[in-house]
């Protein structure tokens, strides 16, 4: 965050690119999203989703219609023209691995070209060949540019730093071992999981971004972001992923409820899969994802 912050406070100068690379789930979007508010500048942010890849310019005409304009027949060039009006401020492209090769070879037309305007570019991405990533490559060869910043899960004294500066108490021993095996390491959950594990050292089944742990993983259907942790699967949450536990003989409709993904959980998952022998039924909407589980 400090490269990051660093960057922000120099845009005056001449646009400055940060790319965070890393495996989905890592954080990537938790520390973009807090850096693009570091420059307080105006924020026009751009999600790339596994679709876009196969429809030409679906990104360009994203980032077009956050600016307010039309592509037209010069896609780079009315972009450039209104980054250039929307000036000073913050463009932050989410998931851009998945963006069409269209939108690369124009959005990085209009990058090469922006070095004289006060921005603050922000791209997101797992490590992915691209006209985009390619020249971004070429770019950050230059310090005065901007960073490429790989984002890798936390380690022990990093996760407890971290723990430390967003919580303002220390985190160790017991309590930080389970944080790091229920999160993988991972900026968004750590947390959640920190507050849950301190003060709740026995938690009951639930939601892991709710409430804590379950005792033994079979006795409860896990939210997505724990699911591709640990699953160790590079896979991108749908919103309709989970994982899919066996259902205990002795389990009540109490036992389920809440059992479910929570509405915290940076993955917002909609629905939970649930075990033969029961079935997916709404239910009033409090912090989790308004789905509990009752048996036939």
């Amino acid at each position: 965050m400090e490269e990051l912050a660093a960057l922000a406070a120099t845009i005056t100068s001449g646009a400055r690119v940060a790319w965070l690379i890393g495996p989905e789930g890592v954080g990537k979007s938790t520390l973009a999203r807090a850096a693009s508010s570091l420059a307080g500048h105006p924020v026009h942010r751009v999600d790339v989703y596994p679709e876009d890849r196969h429809r030409p310019l679906s990104a360009a005409d994203d980032l077009a219609h956050a600016l307010g304009i039309e592509l037209g027949d010069e896609p780079a060039s009315a972009l450039l023209s209104a980054l250039a009006d929307a000036s000073p401020s913050c463009l932050l492209i989410e998931d851009a691995q998945w963006m069409d090769e269209a939108s690369q070879v124009t959005l990085w037309r209009v990058i090469r070209r922006v070095r004289r305007l006060p921005m603050f570019l922000i791209v997101t991405s797992t490590d992915e060949p691209g006209p985009l990533f390619d020249g971004l490559t070429l770019l950050l060869r230059s310090p005065e540019a901007g960073r490429i910043l790989p984002i890798e899960p936390f380690g022990e004294a990093e996760a407890a730093e971290y723990l430390r500066r967003q919580l303002g108490i220390p985190t160790a021993g017991d309590t930080l071992s389970r944080v790091l095996d229920a999160t993988g390491g991972t900026r968004p959950c750590c947390p959640r999981w920190s507050i849950s594990c301190a003060c709740r050292p026995d938690p009951p089944t639930c939601c892991p971004c709710c409430a804590g742990s379950p005792r033994r993983p079979t006795e409860a259907a896990w939210c997505v972001s724990t699911w591709r942790r640990r699953g160790r699967r590079p896979v991108r949450p749908t919103g309709r992923r989970c994982w899919r536990w066996p259902k205990p003989a002795n389990w009540t409709v109490p036992d389920w409820h809440g059992c479910c993904t929570c509405a915290a959980c940076p993955t917002r998952a909609s629905r939970a899969s649930w075990p033969p022998g029961s079935s997916c039924v709404p239910a009033p909407r409090r912090s989790g994802c308004g789905t509990t589980a009752r048996r036939r």
